[in-house]
């Protein structure tokens, strides 16, 4: 014969399983609107930027080459430091504070991690590093932390294979 539990204990159980599952929910929420959207710059130029002005974006593209391209200064121990990265015909403008990767240089791949912001908003940095945005340039990526890809030439470096010797 099947015993019923004890009203006490039907509302533990039901008061345990809501707590649980509104943990569960408040988990989900949360990491939902920390989320980082990757993309590569030509992919982030298919969308519409506005949308991503509030959002936490990692932007994967080369940096450019020339002496346009990339601009530093170092102001009280810190530098201060603003890219192109590109990918296909498209380009963005990061701006950066801090040390890069050992290997970030022209042509090398680099993710950068940050917010999209309105060109205007960084005009005191632009000045800063004495050049100009050109005009039709709306929104910069304000990246708070670089990431370097290792660069090709260490793929098929011989150290990385392993040797198989068959007798």
């Amino acid at each position: 014969m099947l015993r019923l539990p004890q009203k006490s204990a039907l509302a533990k159980y039901l008061i345990t399983g809501a707590v649980a599952l509104g943990g569960v929910g408040f988990l989900v929420k949360s990491s939902i609107g920390q989320a980082n959207h990757y993309m590569m710059v030509d992919e982030l130029y298919k969308t519409d930027l506005k949308q991503w002005e509030t959002k936490a974006i990692k932007v994967h593209g080369f940096v450019q080459d020339g002496a346009d391209a990339m601009h530093s200064k170092i102001v009280g121990q810190v530098q201060h430091r603003a890219f192109i990265l590109a990918k296909g015909e498209k380009k963005v403008w990061i701006f950066f504070d801090g040390p890069v990767p050992d290997t970030f240089q022209a042509n090398s791949e680099v993710v950068a991690d940050g917010r999209l912001v309105k060109a205007s908003s960084v005009a005191d940095r632009v000045k800063g590093l004495d050049f100009q945005l050109d005009p039709d340039v709306e929104y910069v990526v304000m990246a708070t932390n670089l990431m370097a890809k290792c660069p090709s030439k260490y793929d098929g470096a011989q150290i990385n294979r392993k040797q198989k010797t068959f007798e």
